[in-house]
């Protein structure tokens, strides 16, 4: 992965990521086609917390392997180069594998807002679980303030 950028990136938000991720807003528009697109750098290890959008979410991955889960779908893996898409209130996650961080450019179709959940369990990430949160629920009330990613 490159170690050089032309932006500027900033710590992911420790309320909805674990672990070192880094993350900056590219674009956005919340007027005739809204869209939000983010570059977000993870380490290995590193990965979102359980979320939904509120339209469809692409991942364009740049450099690494990104890990990534649908809820009650087997743990699946992209390289550099893949994509992986996300349909409106598809809850999931996504990161770094357990030995290889990732780069991926997230565009976020409708630029509504992020339903942040739960952390994803060592269990589901290890992919031992069944891609459920024993907690489940809704914890959005918790993350009211945090970005989108």
């Amino acid at each position: 992965m490159t170690e050089q950028v032309s932006w500027a990136l900033n710590r992911a938000d420790s309320r909805t990521f674990s672990g070192e991720a880094h993350s900056t807003l590219l674009a956005g528009a919340d007027t005739e086609v809204p869209v939000k697109l983010y570059f977000v750098r993870f380490a290995s290890g590193a990965r979102t917390f359980w979320h939904t959008h509120s339209g469809p979410q692409i991942l364009l991955i740049k450099a690494g392997r990104c890990r990534y889960q649908r809820e009650g779908g087997q743990i699946q893996e992209a390289s550099a180069g893949g994509s992986v898409r996300f349909e409106a209130g598809e809850r999931h996650w996504h990161g770094g594998t357990p030995s290889e961080g990732t780069e991926h450019i997230a565009i976020n179709l409708t630029a509504g807002e992020t339903d942040w959940q739960e952390e994803v369990s060592e269990s589901d990430y290890a992919g031992n679980g069944d891609g459920r949160s024993s907690e489940g629920g809704d914890a959005s009330a918790l993350f009211a303030s945090a970005p989108p990613a």
